[in-house]
């Protein structure tokens, strides 16, 4: 999430310094940015990073070159994480067809992402710190935040001015 972070803050210079519009490039964007979470995902699990807690499940996982290592079977959790954003990435790309305003698929992107993380964040084995939660399980909330209340402010703004053209 980091990544993230660092992503839009440079995305956003670069958007004032050709004077785009924000939200038009975070759309064009949002479908990607899930496509290459999950891509980064497949690289965790190939160094045995990132996995999850201990777990008997058929499809769990040994890391004994991870990092760090372990011999105990883990839930895998990293492709958990791929399969939630590739997704998301194509369900980002068929909501495109049916946008309803310009910076919805970031939102969404927002809102899906955040719930990914959230969840998955339960199976993992990062430290907790307030509330018994995670840090990306806090920037997990602040995401979700963040879409739902501007998917709820932009959709009640819309339907507002189109009922007032009525």
């Amino acid at each position: 999430l980091g990544g993230l972070i660092g992503g839009m803050i440079s995305v956003t210079i670069y958007i004032r310094k050709k004077h785009l519009n924000w939200f038009k490039v975070a759309d064009w964007v949002a479908p990607y940015l899930a496509l290459g979470h999950g891509i980064g995902r497949i690289g965790c699990f190939l160094v045995g990073d990132d996995y999850g807690i201990p777990s008997n499940l058929p499809w769990a996982f040994t890391f004994p070159n991870g990092l760090p290592p372990t011999d105990i079977p883990v839930h895998p959790t990293q492709l958990y994480e791929m399969a939630a954003y590739f997704t998301i990435f194509f369900y980002l790309r068929y909501s495109k067809r049916n946008q309803q305003f310009t910076g919805e698929l970031m939102f969404k992107y927002l809102l899906l992402g955040g719930f990914a993380r959230f969840m998955i964040e339960i199976l993992r084995t990062n430290t907790k710190y307030l509330f018994d939660l995670s840090g990306a399980q806090l920037i997990s909330i602040v995401m979700m935040l963040i879409g739902a209340h501007q998917m709820w402010k932009r959709r009640y703004l819309n339907a507002s001015l189109s009922h007032d053209v009525d």
